[in-house]
């Protein structure tokens, strides 16, 4: 059982060790009770909790793939209990597929003027035309970002994380790692990371922007690059949502 995945039975166990030994009667009038849950809480290792959660967001982009809201449904333990990456890709692009209708309305919604594109690229989908779908996805999540966040490239890590903070989206000791470690660890962010000082490498990662637009890879067009793909524009409609929400308060 990974760090993650611990921390959390040990919290659970904790509560209810705490609760099979409480004297109910005795509380209901002297309500000591709560003293017990915050001795509890204080003795719960937060960071530890934190750190495992990131570590499963982390894996999440070295499989090639963008964490975002589509995992809402998966609690954190399914994803640390995928034996290997295989297992764990499985799970993400099964959550993907489940999830298309829902982000097609979201982007819609916010992008009434796109309709016929997003049309167009799920059409693509259906009819397992990958290579022009991941194309015009690559395409898309960079339109919909500059037209949101003036001017800035959803792939340009620095110039991103940047303007996200300027605009209240990120906070500086940001933990929401969902929506927001594919803009804050560079390194993890496969799908986007640049190889130029060893470009054999694109070949390794056949999804990734920099090998299919300049062209280091030919063999990126399956189903599976395809689902990578939707997850980063699952991943910017998130971050998209989020700066309109705090705009709108």
């Amino acid at each position: 059982m990974d760090s993650l995945s611990k921390s959390i039975s040990d919290f659970l166990r904790q509560y209810i060790d705490m609760f099979n030994s409480i004297d109910f009667e005795k509380y209901i009038t002297s309500l000591t009770i709560f003293d017990d849950i915050k001795s509890i809480i204080k003795d719960i290792d937060f960071q530890k909790i934190e750190d495992g959660y990131k570590t499963q967001m982390k894996r999440i982009l070295l499989c090639g793939f963008y964490p975002a809201r589509y995992i809402r449904r998966l609690t954190i333990k399914e994803i640390a209990d995928a034996k290997n990456d295989g297992e764990l890709v499985s799970i993400l692009s099964n959550q993907i597929i489940k999830n298309m209708d829902s982000y097609k309305n979201d982007f819609i919604i916010l992008f009434p003027k796109y309709k016929n594109i997003i049309d167009e690229v799920y059409d693509l989908y259906k009819k397992n035309k990958y290579r022009l779908c991941i194309l015009s996805l690559i395409n898309i999540c960079s339109l919909i970002f500059n037209k949101t966040f003036i001017n800035t490239d959803p792939f340009e890590k620095n110039a991103t994380l940047q303007k996200l903070k300027e605009a209240n989206v990120v906070e500086e000791n940001e933990n929401r790692y969902m929506i927001f470690l594919p803009v804050m660890d560079k390194e993890s962010n496969i799908i986007s990371k640049s190889f130029y000082k060893n470009p054999e490498d694109y070949k390794k990662h056949s999804y990734n922007r920099n090998a299919i637009i300049h062209g280091y890879v030919d063999d990126y067009d399956n189903e599976l690059n395809c689902l990578r793909w939707f997850s980063v524009l699952y991943n910017i409609l998130d971050i998209i949502k989020e700066f309109l929400d705090k705009k709108n308060i």
